[in-house]
This record gives structure tokens, sequence and C-alpha cells, in this order.
């Protein structure tokens, strides 16, 4: 018995020593990590950058451009379009992990980190950029990504940037496009006054809206028949008031409520959302089928109806947000979709009139004052309503250099009906 209790005894010290043994150890080692920690307060002055802010996207094209970071032994290409999705260019960018670079003769560290957990909204992996310098040039990271930024500005000045949904988040697509003028798209009437009107006076009157509850928001729907220039009226918007355009494609296969949601209340600043062709997403036949499959109970992983109304000015809806749909087919929206307060301007882009075939005939030669008769004489031709702007604009191309030759041949023009 005193033999076991001894054991005992023994083990119990065994087990005090190993317990102390190791509570110093780990003492130790948080004092350790506490004195490196301070040790690097002391020296390093460091700047932390999340890729869902703007200014990731900034020091990234900075870094691409810079030419120490090409000295790295591990960097990520990536390629790069023109604004029509052709000539890829390749870029170099730093990869996961740490880079040293020479800034104004000054060295610095740049560790790019990605984090092993995922946006579910994008299904894209979040990512920091950590920027380091030693404490007495805290100043120089400051100065980094001010450059940064005016790279990137001057990048884009003068310029539509277009963005296209992956997933739940946007990304550029290819490089940005030089603004088109509004005398370059030719409308009926006063279309484009009183569109730039409606969206300057939007605008500059973000207090009166917040001041009456009103959300803030705007909607506008193009409607009619194709090859009349919706889609270039946008992107002449877009330039004339230095705006971007963020085009929203719900045909993506894996495109849900979710997603559209995530898409439309996280837009880039100072950007116009574009869903083009509107009736191809959603119909009212394809809404009876919905309710027919919701009223079955069966379950759908897709983008509904309900979903995409919800998206466009539900509570948690992107404020300050200029929303831009388009449609071939009025008639095969729901008037729910364009119901006052979703849309809140709806104009008709006929097809041509003889006043736009005159004004195009014009502009397509540039031609002068002094060529009025000429001008008159090819749009005499022209029946209003029964050509779109697309026809007339391919027949010109064919009398590229001569405008005699296009009126010569006036009656080769003759209406086409557009699917």
């Amino acid at each position: 018995m005193e033999l076991n209790n001894t054991a005992l005894v023994k083990g119990i010290k065994s087990g005090i020593g190993i317990l102390l043994i190791g509570s110093c150890v780990g003492l130790i080692g948080n004092v350790s990590n506490w004195l490196i920690k301070k040790l690097n307060d002391s020296f390093y002055y460091k700047i932390d950058i999340d890729s869902k802010d703007k200014s990731y996207e900034w020091v990234m094209y900075w870094l691409s451009s810079n030419d120490s970071i090409k000295g790295s032994n591990h960097l990520s290409a990536e390629t790069t379009y023109n604004s029509v999705g052709k000539n890829p260019r390749i870029i170099f960018v730093p990869s996961v992990g740490n880079h040293r670079i020479l800034y104004k003769g000054r060295s610095l560290w740049v560790n790019r980190v990605r984090d092993p957990q995922f946006d579910l909204g994008s299904g894209a992996p979040f990512e920091s950029i950590q920027l380091t310098c030693y404490k007495s040039n805290k100043n120089i990271l400051e100065d980094l990504i001010k450059d940064a930024m005016r790279l990137s500005l001057n990048r884009d000045f003068g310029k539509t940037v277009i963005y296209m949904n992956d997933g739940g988040s946007w990304q550029r697509f290819g490089n940005p496009r030089t603004i088109r003028s509004l005398d370059s798209v030719i409308l009926a009437d006063d279309l484009k006054k009183t569109v730039i009107y409606d969206i300057k006076e939007f605008l500059n009157n973000e207090v009166w809206y917040r001041n009456r509850g009103i959300p803030y928001r705007r909607g506008y729907l193009l409607y009619g028949p194709p090859g009349n220039g919706k889609s270039s009226f946008i992107t002449a918007i877009a330039g004339e008031l230095n705006l971007d355009i963020c085009i929203v494609s719900l045909s993506q296969k894996d495109m849900n409520d979710k997603k559209i949601n995530q898409l439309l209340n996280n837009a880039p600043p100072k950007s116009i959302l574009l869903i083009e062709d509107i009736d191809a997403a959603f119909n009212k036949q394809r809404k009876i089928i919905e309710e027919s499959q919701s009223n079955n109970n069966l379950h759908s992983d897709g983008l509904t109806f309900s979903g995409l109304l919800n998206a466009l000015d539900g509570v948690a809806s992107q404020e300050g947000r200029l929303l831009f749909m388009t449609t071939n087919k009025l008639d095969f929206l729901d008037e729910a979709l364009i119901r006052d307060g979703r849309v809140d301007l709806k104009l008709h882009i006929q097809n041509a009139t003889k006043q736009q075939a005159r004004q195009l005939f014009k502009h397509f030669y540039n031609l002068d004052n002094n060529s009025n008769a000429m001008c008159e004489k090819f749009a005499q031709n022209i029946q209003d309503y029964q050509l779109s702007m697309s026809q007339i604009q391919g027949f010109l191309l064919k009398y590229i250099h001569s405008p005699e030759g296009a009126i010569e041949n006036i009656n080769l023009l003759n209406p086409v009906p557009i699917n």
C-alpha cells in the first residue's frame, strides 16, 4: 500500500512538472510572439487593402506596371482583352505570397493573401494585399496608393469602363471604350434631351429624395424594334455623364436569386446597370410556368421572377442606382416588371423617320450644310417607320465613299423584316 502511495505521489509530481513545463513553454511562446509584434510595430508600417475595395484594383494595376515586381520569382499571369473581347494581352501581377519591390528608391514589401474561405455570393476567394515599409518611410505607402489611383483613373479618363457579371461579382470586360458621342446616335424627336435632362435631375437631387423618404433609384425602359440604337444610346449616355456600364446577364446558367441580389446591390459607383433584352429572360409565359411550379411545390435553384423584382427594388436595394432595361417586345413583359417605381420613364425607340434618314446620311458622309439638297434627295425615298436605322446604315456601308452611289441605288433599299 505504501508502495502504491509512493508511486501515486511521484505520478502527481510528474504531472505537475509536465504541466508547469507546458505552461512555461506556452508562456514563453506568447511572450515571444508579443515581443516580435512589438518589434514589428516599432520598425515597420503596414497598410492592408481588401479585394472588395476599389483601391485593391488600383494597386494591382499599378503593380503590373512596376519594373521591380517583374524580377519576382513568383508572378500570376492575367489575360486582358480589348473592348470587343479580342486582342488578348498578358499582364503580370504578384502571386500569393511575399514580394519585395522598389518605389522611389525605397524597399517595400507586398504580401498577397488569399483566404481559404470563399465569398458565398460571388464564389471567389477573399483576397487582400498588405503593403509594408520601414516606419520612417510611412508616407511612401500613402504616396504609392495615390499614384496607383491616378494611374488607373488616367487609364480610364475619357473612356467608358464596361463591367460584366461573373457569378455574383463584377469584373472589368476588356479595355475601356472610347466615349461615344451623343451626336453619333440619331433618334427621333427630343428623346436624347429628355433622358439626359431626367438623369441629371435625378443625380443632382439626392437630398430631395431622402428628405421625402423616396427610394433614391431611377429606372428606364427602352423598347421598340431591333436595330434602332437602344444599346448605342445607353453607351452614349454613359459617355456624356462620365458613367460606367454594368451589363447584367440574366441568362448565365448559375444565376439565381442570391446572385442577382448581390450584383444589383454591389454595382461599382458611378455606373449604369444595363439589362438587355429583358423579354428573353422574363416574359409573361415564363412567369406562368414559374407560378405553376411554385403551386406544385417544385424547388428551383435558378433565378425567379420574384427574386428579380426583389433585387430591383427590395428593402436592401442599392441607393443612387440608374437602371436601364431594353426590349424588342414590350407586350411580352409582365406589368409587375415595368410598373411605376421600377421603371420611371419608358421610351419608344421606333424605326427610322425621314428626318432620321436625312441626319444619318449627313453624319455618315460627314457632309456640310451645302450638301442639304443631297441629304434631302436621299431621305425623300425613305418611308417613315419602314426601315431600321441599322438597315439604312448597312446600305450606306456598301457605298462608303460615294454618297452619289447611295442615292442612285436607293431603290435597292427595301424594307426587310427583322426577327
